[in-house]
């Protein structure tokens, strides 16, 4: 078995696929992680809606968790990864819905309204949130990403016949833990990538629209090679910010 392993970890984990694949893996924590700690830096400006928000009260939790996910999927732990991945994605739903719901609240009155107003299931609470940067149809797009999304993650959660389906196609395989394929990370990064993405429009949808443009104009342009440009719904909150005289200048 130990000279099994070690030629898995030459063949598959040594090869420039699976160095690559871990690469970009690294690119989306790295940058998801510096864009989420730049947030929470420039909403400080505004101390008292700073210290009311459930939503960067939050984030350094969120932090956290994208740390450890990474070194999850460095180990070859995928579905514990993808289960906190899933935590995630609700959690900034509830936050959001609370933010706009109670936005004039302090953070006790928010904790509370989440406790006693908030369904367990987060599936219709993609009804209950403003969009305001997206049109009726770009609207009905991102509803369906995330809700597509976090019920894709869903089957990593809770039992069910394809999860079990996929841990017997992978015995048989003998993809076991210690013999990871490419394409297990492969599939991880472009989940992780489409839940990232849906994260940062539910972070940016909680703040006001200067702030926003802000953080576009003064950080993410200098950033060409930041890997959610790739984004189209964050594409769509960039252009909203067009008008804007850096951009012309460009």
């Amino acid at each position: 078995m130990e000279d099994k392993s070690d030629n898995n970890n030459d063949e598959v984990l040594g090869s420039q696929e699976y160095k690559d694949q871990l690469s970009y893996n690294k690119k989306l924590s790295h940058d998801a992680i510096n864009f989420i700690q730049i947030t929470k830096i420039y909403s400080s400006r505004d101390f008292e809606k700073y210290k009311n928000s459930i939503l960067i009260y939050f984030l350094d939790d969120l932090l956290k968790s994208i740390v450890a996910i990474k070194m999850l999927v460095e180990e070859g732990i995928y579905n514990s990864a993808y289960r906190e991945l899933r935590y995630n994605l609700e959690a900034m739903l509830k936050y959001l819905v609370v933010e706009q719901e109670c936005e004039s609240e302090d953070l006790l009155q928010k904790i509370n309204y989440l406790s006693s107003n908030l369904p367990n299931s987060p599936i219709d609470l993609w009804e209950r949130i403003q969009l305001d940067y997206f049109n009726e149809k770009n609207k009905l797009n991102f509803k369906s990403e995330a809700t597509s999304i976090y019920k894709e993650l869903c089957s990593f959660v809770h039992p069910s016949k394809n999860q079990l389906i996929k841990y017997f196609k992978d015995w048989q395989k003998g993809n076991t833990i210690g013999f990871e394929v490419p394409k297990d990370l492969s599939t991880f990064n472009n989940l992780l990538f489409r839940t990232y993405s849906v994260i940062l429009v539910v972070l940016l949808t909680g703040f006001d629209k200067q702030f926003v443009g802000d953080l576009f104009i003064n950080i993410l342009d200098e950033n060409k090679d930041w890997k959610y440009w790739r984004s189209e719904f964050l594409q769509i909150i960039s252009s909203k910010y067009d008008y804007k005289a850096e951009r012309k200048k460009v």
